[in-house]
């Protein structure tokens, strides 16, 4: 009888209208009836007190059902970065011998730092006579002249094509064909289960493992830091980005420690994009009322502690040390589509995305930069701007310490991560934005290579030779390969890994 009742009921008044009075006298919620909903409360309210009314609405409720989530192989590997559905890989007698340096998925216009770092390394091993190809192997869009074109934005890059192969894989329509004495090199923790892979087709034998950051730490305790952190019990020899992240990695990883010891694995600095600058535009540029602080911090990347700084900046700001005199203009750099609010009248001045030449000349223009990285690895920014002159304001973390940045650059101060620490760490730089010839010096003699012509040292080509031997004489472009002129694969699942798979981006 009653749910004949409420069906003529729904009919006459509606079933929203039915809905509402109902969850205002089950619930108490607090929305407006109106006359009809008025009506259906009345006609519900002797109806809700009803021991039958109380049993319909229970069976009711239990017959919804949770919504069914479908897993599939497919699927599960595509979240875990395709480690179990990698492309093939053939073994082709007439090949070139080549070192195949894996690279993850990348848009041209959002190339990180970490980038540069990939394809630095492939042109110092090809440059001693060794056969390199660039292996893309992730599935997304992908435009060869597009590349080649924006490549000449990226100065060191210009002729990266003209040096090494290169040959997408990405789609798993073609294998990949190697010698039977390829070797490979990992750039980012899920392509050294490619690398692993292509060893094993050839027989075994250690690949290169370009480390640029604790991978494993991007990702909470889960199945994909799971995987991250297994690699590196892989069988391999490491290049790894900066000293204090080596020793990280030895205190982390045992397999790490005893390649150190045995020079196996060893640190690079990778390259800054800090121009000396001349003291006279220095000078001119800086000795003005008005000066600037660069807050770089992206969002979306956990490790560069968005939340963190922003909130040490309002607290600096709230607190007047701003009040120093001079007109400042704050500026969020890599920051995307948000905006911090200093107070009820200031916010910070978003700049635009920035090709590495326009970079390069913004950040002669900042007195103070704000750059955190919770790793340990330093990231590349604090050096990119004490090297121009700014006073930088960093963090601590594990045992990235005050006196590796102190060995670097008097210009770089180092704070616990935490907002008091770091509030009053800005207001030490402020204090020290005046003093221009102690800038200068820090800038001028900052102790890390501003060019990768000073990154490469005896030590790291000799690793290379011993891991992948002697040159057999370079190869076509085409040479055994799968090159395709013009790429447009889209991957489905390009997105949170294939983003940002290593460090700094330039903003």
């Amino acid at each position: 009888m009653l749910p004949s009742v409420l069906a003529i009921a729904d009919f006459i008044l509606g079933k929203d209208t039915i809905r509402a009075a109902y969850r205002n006298l089950a619930f108490g919620e607090k929305n407006q009836l109106g006359i009809p909903g008025l009506i259906a409360w009345l006609f519900l309210l002797p109806l809700s007190k009803t021991r039958s009314f109380k049993t319909m609405i229970r069976k009711s409720a239990a017959k919804v059902r949770p919504m069914l989530v479908t897993y599939n192989k497919a699927g599960i590997d595509l979240s875990m970065n395709s480690i179990l559905d990698l492309p093939e890989v053939v073994v082709v007698q007439t090949r070139v011998k080549t070192v195949n340096v894996l690279v993850p998925a990348f848009s041209i216009e959002t190339m990180s730092a970490g980038f540069f770092g990939v394809f630095q390394i492939a042109l110092m091993i090809a440059r001693q006579g060794l056969n390199v190809r660039l292996v893309l192997f992730d599935n997304f869009y992908f435009d060869r002249d597009v590349f080649h074109r924006n490549l000449q934005r990226y100065p060191g890059l210009e002729r990266l094509l003209d040096e090494v192969e290169l040959d997408y894989v990405g789609d798993r329509y073609l294998p990949l064909n190697v010698s039977p004495h390829d070797s490979a090199v990992a750039t980012v923790w899920y392509s050294a289960y490619f690398a692993r892979k292509i060893m094993d087709t050839i027989g075994g034998g250690p690949f290169l493992y370009l480390i640029q950051d604790y991978e494993a730490a991007f990702y909470p305790f889960s199945s994909l830091y799971a995987l991250a952190d297994a690699t590196y019990a892989f069988n391999y020899q490491a290049l790894v980005s900066t000293k204090p992240l080596l020793e990280f990695m030895k205190a982390k990883s045992p397999r790490v420690a005893a390649l150190a010891s045995a020079n196996k694995a060893v640190y690079f600095n990778n390259a800054c994009s800090a121009a000396m600058p001349e003291k006279a535009d220095f000078l001119a540029k800086h000795a003005g009322k008005t000066k600037k602080l660069a807050f770089y911090s992206r969002p979306t990347v956990n490790r560069n502690m968005f939340d963190l700084g922003a909130r040490a900046l309002i607290d600096a700001w709230n607190k007047g040390y701003f009040d120093t005199g001079h007109n400042w203009e704050l500026y969020g750099m890599g920051i995307g589509d948000v905006e911090i609010h200093l107070d009820a009248r200031r916010k910070i001045t978003q700049l635009p995305r920035m090709s590495l030449g326009e970079y390069e000349e913004k950040i002669r223009e900042f007195d103070i930069c704000l750059s955190l990285m919770a790793s340990p690895h330093p990231s590349i920014t604090p050096f990119d701007m004490a090297g121009v002159g700014a006073i930088v304001v960093t963090n601590a973390f594990e045992n990235k310490a005050a006196d590796y940045f102190a060995g670097i650059s008097p210009n770089i101060l180092v704070s616990a991560p935490d907002v008091p620490s770091l509030t009053e760490t800005l207001r030490l730089a402020l204090s020290r934005v005046d003093d221009l010839d102690g800038r200068f010096d820090g800038a001028v003699n900052m102790n890390y290579p501003r060019d990768w012509e000073s990154v490469w040292t005896d030590e790291h080509r000799a690793l290379v030779r011993v891991l992948f031997g002697s040159a057999p004489g370079k190869a076509s472009p085409l040479s055994g390969g799968n090159l395709v002129e013009r790429h447009t694969f889209i991957h489905p699942n390009v997105g949170r890994q294939a983003k940002h798979p290593f460090g700094d981006d330039i903003p």
